[in-house]
């Protein structure tokens, strides 16, 4: 997925496949889905909805580490945050995303489990994420990777995590800015060999 980009052959990761398109209207659109287990909101959401932030609430809670320190609503909130940096093609195929996945009728045909995924137990909904990341379907997989790296990057984008992979983070450059626009012309070649030559 990439933010801020507009065009249509990068943005539409969902309709990659032949049946991304037909899953997406079919069962995207809520055709007998079953109720979200709402999240109870403190913050005003930015680009999601409170269907789809219960959603990605039920999602963050099992992809992110669990001794993670935020919490999975503070992730969801975090990922609502960084989708607002997104084209609206891309937050709307965000948005088509965890309306399917929490959809009961598409849950029962894949998962064989009648019940929207923010409902089932914990080992259920892990078994649930494994389907869509081994799927023969590309626009389950791709669907997967987009969610999983989203709720990833809203927990390591913080620096409250950075104890527990050993990261002391980015290293000071003392102030110092290092200017490599003119790295690899005539000019900077020229001032390397004059360099070494000392």
């Amino acid at each position: 997925m990439k933010l801020k980009d507009g065009h249509s052959n990068r943005r539409t990761f969902l309709r990659r496949g032949l049946w991304g398109g037909l899953i997406l209207s079919t069962f995207g659109g809520g055709l007998l889905a079953w109720p979200t287990r709402s999240t109870n909101i403190t913050t005003k959401l930015k680009t999601l909805n409170t269907r789809t932030f219960s959603v990605l609430c039920a999602i963050a809670a099992r992809v992110v580490p669990p001794y993670a320190q935020a919490t999975s609503k503070q992730i969801a909130e975090r990922v609502d945050a960084l989708l607002s940096m997104t084209s609206p093609e891309t937050l709307a195929d965000i948005n088509r995303l965890l309306i399917l996945f929490d959809n009961a009728f598409f849950g029962l045909f894949f998962h064989g489990h009648f019940g929207a995924f923010s409902y089932l137990s914990a080992e259920t909904q892990d078994r649930v994420l494994e389907s869509w990341r081994d799927s023969h379907l590309l626009l389950r997989r791709s669907g997967y990777q987009a969610l999983r790296k989203l709720c990833l990057a809203a927990h390591y984008g913080d620096p409250l995590s950075w104890n527990d992979i050993d990261y002391s983070g980015p290293r000071s450059t003392g102030g110092i800015f290092y200017n490599d626009s003119q790295w690899g012309t005539k000019a900077w070649r020229v001032k390397q060999i004059k360099e070494s030559q000392k």
